[in-house]
């Protein structure tokens, strides 16, 4: 009977008193159809993969199970925008990704401060990114010879510099602007600079003030040479020389000048240098 109910309806002839005497009427009922009223809103949005959006056409098609109503929905996916990245099923811009191994590197460092400019508040670093895109240096971590703290949050632009010291003020760091502060100490006759972003190792230097290395850098920073900005070259003691730009010049004496180009581009080791300004070991 396809699932029909039955209904005995009473005759309800006059005078009838039990309902039965007269004929009764059989009617049938046919089954509610699941279906009905269903799938009409579509399921929420997904992501399909990482760049991938996913969404779902409404009405569904629905399908009768075992008497219970089954939907099914037509997915429309839309690629996210290359700076985009699907989150909860929606394309969302993301920021920068953090460096990996080899794209920030050590560019420049000022370990020992003279005359006016003192250790402990004058010492600054720079990095660079060697990367085609911006990196976010948020929460990574600087140490030398084994101390030092966590970035803020800090963005570096594709092919860009930041520099880090030990005080924002200009009249202690030389005039400087800095782009993060940390509490560091750099070591007058070398130190190991380490930077790690999460679990990854992005560079590493480990400078000397004799040897190989520029000798005796008091008041000069020590510049990768501006033609080697790489993380494997910038390991080697004659990829270094003494930085060359004038940043602070001393209102008293020229002699506690102090050179380099903290947060520009270094340019090449091997350009003429006017050795007279730079201090003789």
């Amino acid at each position: 009977d396809g699932g029909r109910t039955w209904t005995l309806c009473d005759g309800d002839a006059e005078g009838n008193t039990d309902g039965f005497d007269e004929p009764g009427v059989m009617l049938t009922n046919a089954p509610a159809d699941p279906c009905e009223g269903q799938c009409l809103d579509a399921p929420p949005a997904e992501c399909a993969d990482a760049n991938t959006a996913r969404t779902f056409q409404a009405p569904g098609a629905c399908e009768a199970v075992d008497g219970q109503p089954v939907c099914s929905f037509e997915p429309v996916d839309t690629p996210c925008e290359p700076d985009q990245a699907c989150v909860d099923g929606a394309c969302v811009d993301q920021g920068p990704r953090p460096p990996a191994a080899g794209e920030v590197i050590f560019s420049e460092i000022m370990y020992d401060p003279n005359g006016a400019l003192l250790d402990g508040e004058a010492e600054w670093f720079e990095l660079h990114n060697t990367a085609a895109e911006p990196l976010d240096l948020t929460g990574c971590a600087f140490t030398a010879n084994g101390a030092g703290g966590e970035l803020p949050a800090l963005e570096i632009p594709a092919g860009g510099y930041v520099v880090v010291g030990q005080s924002a003020d200009p009249a202690l760091n030389g005039g400087v602007e800095l782009d993060a502060v940390l509490n560091f100490a750099l070591g007058n006759g070398g130190s190991e600079l380490v930077l790690t972003c999460g679990p990854a190792q992005v560079d590493a230097v480990a400078y000397d003030d004799g040897g190989a290395w520029p000798r005796d850098a008091r008041q000069h920073s020590i510049s990768l040479d501006g033609d080697l900005l790489d993380g494997d070259l910038n390991d080697l003691p004659e990829a270094w020389c003494y930085g060359r730009g004038l940043y602070y010049a001393d209102p008293v004496d020229a002699v506690d000048d102090h050179r380099g180009t903290p947060g520009a581009a270094n340019p090449p080791c091997d350009e003429a240098v006017d050795f007279c300004k730079l201090q003789s070991p």
